[in-house]
């Protein structure tokens, strides 16, 4: 999908550029925010919850929404000193939220960046991180 107007004046706006839209479903038991799009849904041009999806099953849970913390793909943060690339994600983030309305469900987030941003919202207490999470499941 284009790149919509809400989308300029955020520091990686592109009108070339490919937006991914927030998949909102009105049954979500929670809610899945990662970072930016990857490679396979800018070219399927939809939310793939990956991995994260089967520890939600196994914990029981069958329904969620899923987002990004912004909605267009970025460049790959770089090794050693992250902190240009860091602070554009910040001001992008920013921009990026203002149209972002979030679910009344628990909300897990994905990555570092994703959590610090939402961590420092007193309106947002309660936000999961499952990064590093590991869960030992039993099978019959």
């Amino acid at each position: 999908m284009a790149m919509p107007k809400t989308c300029q004046g955020c520091p990686y706006y592109d009108p070339a550029g490919r937006f991914i839209p927030d998949e909102m479903n009105p049954k979500a038991e929670v809610h899945i925010i990662k970072l930016s799009p990857g490679y396979n849904e800018v070219k399927l041009g939809q939310h793939d919850p990956g991995p994260l999806a089967r520890g939600i099953r196994l914990a029981g849970l069958n329904e969620w929404s899923s987002g990004h913390l912004l909605r267009c793909k970025i460049p790959a943060k770089p090794r050693g000193n992250s902190a240009a690339w860091e602070a554009k994600v910040r001001r992008a983030a920013k921009h990026c939220s203002q149209y972002t309305t979030l679910p009344d469900v628990p909300i897990i987030t994905v990555g570092k960046e994703v959590f610090e941003f939402y961590d420092d919202d007193p309106a947002r207490a309660g936000i999961y991180s499952w990064r590093g999470f590991r869960c030992q499941v039993e099978v019959d």
